[in-house]
């Protein structure tokens, strides 16, 4: 289980490698922070945003959260854009740019069998089979360390500073 990367765009079925951030700030509506990531999670919320941030999400605050915490961890943002997170309107974030390379036929088959899977899942009701993929994806994904920060702000990890 992996996060998603494969999206149809204007080129077809592509694997994305990179997208563009586009964060709104709430006092400087002329201003925005613009970010281009590789990151494969932010590439999945892009993807998947309407489902996970809109329509049947369970809990979209919490994807807010992720995508806020992503992103002030990432190397892809300045320090200087980093000191405004609190002024970020991440709740309006947008995705752009989508980079990425066409698909093989084998690649663009596998894509279509996992969309008829979801296809099939939503004509039976099943409203929240995203949702669930992508917390079993944030659960299980070794690489991830979700409860780094957590465990050392509760003082459950005393070497994490060292």
């Amino acid at each position: 289980m992996e996060f998603e990367r494969i999206r149809v765009t204007d080129q077809g079925v592509v694997r994305l490698k990179k997208i563009t951030i586009v964060i709104p700030l709430y006092n400087d509506r002329e201003k925005e922070i613009e970010i281009t990531t590789s990151n494969r999670e932010l590439i999945h919320i892009a993807i998947n945003r309407q489902v996970l941030l809109n329509d049947f999400s369970r809990n979209s605050e919490f994807i807010y959260e992720r995508i806020l915490q992503i992103l002030l961890r990432s190397k892809d943002i300045s320090m200087d854009d980093k000191c405004l997170f609190e002024d970020w309107n991440y709740h309006s974030i947008r995705f752009k740019n989508y980079e990425g390379k066409k698909c093989n036929s084998k690649e663009k088959k596998l894509f279509y069998t996992n969309k008829s899977d979801k296809i099939f899942e939503r004509i039976n009701g099943n409203r929240d089979a995203t949702w669930r993929e992508y917390m079993d994806i944030i659960s299980y994904d070794p690489c991830m360390q979700i409860n780094a920060s957590v465990n050392n702000i509760m003082g459950i990890d005393k070497n994490y500073d060292k």
